[in-house]
């Protein structure tokens, strides 16, 4: 190979005879020498002359490219291929730049242009997730949570049934943390007649009229509504 190469592009002695190949984007022609079709590496962006009988390779239909298949859209192109965004912008987020951009191509990824949901990472030159939730970029409602996506994020609402009995969902916190007073709810199976209800931290219970001559510690009675309440509510 180094005294007679007979190959357009890749020679391979193996000591028995002379095998030629291509790069990635040519196809080796019939006289297993030269090498037909356009050039654009996928990684580098450097443009090549498109020979004069071509061939192209459809690297879309044989999964040999470089788009993330999460989000884009492999479009086969003569000689090359590019991947589609969702926003319709040709990009190529993992494709790490190693030398400028040549006539005619399109090096965003080294312009730092990713889609939107990712922010571009200098030191590795890829297009990184942004986690909307950890950065409070989210737009979701206080009585929803935040869940992270790639290239996205969700709001997912909690149901009260989720709570344990006795609490409901704090929105500021989005924990069950607040205290359902049941005894003011009207949520109680006391008999008002004959029981007082006494609400105490995630329940309630009842005590018997005749029994009770006061309520307990931080509660008063209610003559009217027949029930024990909360001083702190009053």
């Amino acid at each position: 190979c180094k005294l007679n190469n007979p190959c357009s592009h890749k020679c391979l002695d193996t000591g028995i005879a002379i095998e030629c190949s291509c790069y990635p984007g040519y196809e080796l022609g019939q006289d297993e020498r030269s090498c037909l079709g356009e050039y654009i590496p996928i990684l580098s962006y450097l443009a090549r002359p498109v020979a004069a009988y071509s061939k192209d390779i459809d690297e879309c239909s044989l999964h040999v490219d470089n788009c993330d298949p999460n989000f884009q859209i492999c479009k086969n192109e003569h000689g090359r291929y590019t991947c589609v965004n969702p926003d319709g912008s040709v990009e190529r987020p993992h494709a790490h730049t190693q030398s400028g951009s040549s006539p005619g191509s399109t090096n965003a990824i080294q312009s730092g242009k990713c889609p939107v949901g990712y922010q571009y990472n200098s030191k590795a030159q890829v297009c990184d997730d942004i986690d909307e939730c950890q950065l409070k970029l989210d737009n979701c409602e206080s009585d929803s949570s935040c869940q992270n996506n790639i290239g996205s994020f969700t709001c997912i609402r909690a149901p009260m049934e989720d709570c344990p009995p006795g609490y409901i969902f704090k929105s500021s916190e989005r924990v069950c943390h607040v205290d359902i007073n049941e005894c003011e709810e009207g949520l109680d199976n006391c008999d008002q007649n004959t029981q007082l209800c006494i609400n105490t931290e995630g329940s309630f219970h009842c005590e018997i009229k005749g029994v009770m001559t006061q309520c307990p510690a931080g509660y008063k009675i209610n003559k009217e509504q027949k029930k024990c309440e909360d001083l702190q509510d009053s």
